[in-house]
């Protein structure tokens, strides 16, 4: 908001843990699309309570609310355009229901490139779908902008980012060792080297080899005091064959 109070931006977020349980419409009347949890479940009561208990059933919640809105109340995507036709001075981003290229270009403009600072669907966000298969979306700058189309390998990709992860460890280990002292230092690079193993779990997504890859990665993650990220992913790519490690990112099987 500036000086003049007026809006230069503004997001507005709605979660099923927050609003409650999604009712569908009982018929075309009906327009009531959320209803709050009355059941009293949520009401404090005198007595003694289980904090450990209760933080493992909000966990829980959570994570089911997370999911529920993947697909509830079910996704319009037509309204952004619709809206982008109403408000033809503001700029919209789509977002939820993409799984491939394919549909990421349904939902843009064809002339989204060359749109400037203009208002209209400006562009897309992608999540689930490029994490769970990485190599589908290597067109992606060549379709929308005309950029040349990446040569890389697999396995290029690999030693790069095996390089990437020791690098990331070494600077963390420094700055944790140089700001804190126990064992959280040690509890934080161990989270550190889950988290850095988990961005190319999918990059052989259908090729020969990718099952035992993840499954390995499965395995050795569970013992992040013992191996390095980088060693974790050296370690499962040896049940990765040669020709699938030389194939290029553009050459892939398409999501099922």
């Amino acid at each position: 908001i500036t000086q003049n109070s007026n809006v230069r931006k503004l997001q507005v977020h709605a979660r099923l843990g927050l609003l409650g349980d999604f009712e569908p419409p009982r018929d075309s009347s009906t327009t009531q699309l959320w209803t709050p949890d009355t059941s009293g479940a949520a009401t404090s009561a005198v007595g003694k309570v289980d904090h450990k208990r209760e933080q493992e059933r909000a966990r829980k919640r959570a994570r089911l609310a997370t999911i529920q809105n993947r697909s509830v109340p079910p996704l319009r995507p037509n309204v952004v355009n619709r809206l982008a036709e109403h408000f033809t001075h503001l700029q919209f981003v789509t977002n939820g229901g993409i799984q491939s290229l394919t549909d990421l270009e349904q939902r843009l403009p064809p002339t989204m490139a060359s749109t400037g600072n203009g208002g209209g669907v400006v562009g897309a966000m992608v999540g689930r779908a490029v994490i769970n298969h990485p190599c589908s979306f290597s067109h992606v700058d060549y379709n929308l902008w005309g950029a040349p189309l990446p040569t890389w390998t697999r396995r290029q990709v690999m030693e790069l980012y095996m390089e990437y992860c020791s690098q990331q460890e070494d600077e963390q280990a420094y700055i944790m060792r140089s700001t804190m002292k126990g064992p959280s230092t040690d509890i934080l690079l161990e989270t550190l080297r889950k988290k850095l193993v988990a961005v190319p779990f999918a990059l052989f997504y259908g090729e020969e080899g990718n099952n035992a890859y993840q499954r390995a990665i499965r395995k050795l993650v569970r013992h992040p005091s013992r191996y390095t990220a980088a060693g974790m992913l050296k370690g499962a790519l040896v049940h990765v064959p040669d020709h699938v490690l030389d194939q290029p990112v553009t050459e892939f099987q398409p999501w099922e």
